[in-house]
């Protein structure tokens, strides 16, 4: 725990919003869910009936994807990676709250395994993505020069940050699909 101080702060920051998120959407709650066609049985029966181009919804991600980290990387040049940071964690922590709350409102005990299903592989990745970035946003770097030695000192977390975005992408553009289209199937 030493090694990584900002563990803390990540495991604070990520319970606190996904406990936000299931709060908010618990106050939202039923007069919400109701209108709305999130997670309903007819969206999801339209998810494992349609062809998916797995292709362009892989370039809508990796679009989405290499934004926020163009970003966060931009925020870290400018020495506010942290807060970048943070603040993906934060929105990531959010929204999974609130999609646990509407997955169990919606499917009670089932909408557990639909909520896994929602996340599950490309989230890892992306938490192993975050873990480099923090672990790159450590120091404070005033010039240029001391940025650019800093990544080369630190290669591998650069190349694993990279590594882990590419994975993250790959995993929720074509394997995340397949499986939640299978999963549906029984659903």
């Amino acid at each position: 725990m030493k090694k990584f101080p900002f563990l803390r702060t990540v495991k604070m920051i990520f319970l606190g919003c996904f406990l936000a998120g299931f709060v908010l959407f618990l106050i939202l709650g039923k007069t919400f869910l109701e209108d709305s066609l999130l997670l309903q049985v007819s969206a999801l029966r339209e998810i494992k009936d349609s062809a998916i181009d797995k292709d362009a919804f892989f370039r809508y991600i990796a679009w989405r994807r290499l934004f926020l980290v163009g970003v966060c990387v931009w925020l870290w040049w400018k020495g506010l990676g942290k807060w970048g940071i943070y603040t993906c964690l934060g929105w990531i922590g959010a929204t999974m709250g609130a999609c646990m709350y509407t997955c169990l409102f919606r499917y009670h005990f089932k909408g557990i395994f639909l909520w896994i299903f929602l996340y599950f592989p490309h989230l890892l990745c992306y938490a192993a993505a975050l873990f480099c970035g923090m672990i790159l946003t450590e120091g404070k770097l005033p010039n240029k020069a001391e940025k650019i030695k800093f990544l080369w000192q630190h290669w591998l977390f650069v190349l694993g940050f990279g590594v882990a975005v590419l994975l993250g992408m790959y995993a929720e553009g074509y394997i995340n699909v397949s499986m939640l289209q299978d999963f549906l199937q029984f659903f």
